[in-house]
């Protein structure tokens, strides 16, 4: 997941990330992209592994979500 993360951070750009969102709240946008661009994995019981197998395209072109629909 690390790497993901890396590769989404630089994508959108760290500094632009936290200038919208916080610097707080970068990884909370990051589990939230992770968790909407994620497939599921056809065999394996929903919600007991995580989000599913990480889509790096989904990831980096999932639009981010609004500032003000991001939990804190």
């Amino acid at each position: 997941m690390a790497g993901a993360a890396a590769v989404w951070l630089s994508v959108h750009g760290h500094q632009a990330l936290k200038d919208t969102y916080g610097p707080e709240q970068v990884q909370q946008v990051f589990l939230h992209a992770l968790e909407h661009s994620s497939r599921e994995v056809p065999g394996l019981p929903g919600g007991k592994f995580g989000a599913g197998i990480i889509d790096m395209h989904a990831l980096v072109q999932l639009e981010l979500p609004d500032p003000s629909e991001v939990e804190e």
